[in-house]
């Protein structure tokens, strides 16, 4: 019993997990809508410089009395990519 429970959880994550890549201060994970072939190690790193461009946040009207831009902010980044996939990448506190 407790075997096929294990081999269930297995074909659980591979069904909604396609790829995890981990990095000193990311990760990034890919999750499948559809049954899709594994990301490559170059595809995602292409995707992850073409959707983490930061650029500078401004705050009031100048912003020059607040501060600047949280430059450590430890926020989740989202999107779907051209192959129907969620892709998450999360900062790591170091």
């Amino acid at each position: 019993m407790q075997e096929e429970n294990n081999l269930y959880k297995a074909k659980a994550v591979n069904y909604f997990i396609n790829s995890v890549f981990v990095f000193d201060d990311k990760a990034v994970v890919y999750l499948n809508f559809d049954d899709a072939e594994p990301i490559t190690h170059f595809e995602m790193l292409d995707e992850l410089q073409e959707n983490t461009k930061k650029e500078p946040k401004q705050s009031g009207s100048s912003g020059s009395h607040l501060g600047g831009p949280r430059q450590n902010a430890l926020e989740p980044i989202m999107w779907i990519n051209d192959k129907m996939m969620v892709v998450f990448v999360i900062q790591i506190d170091q």
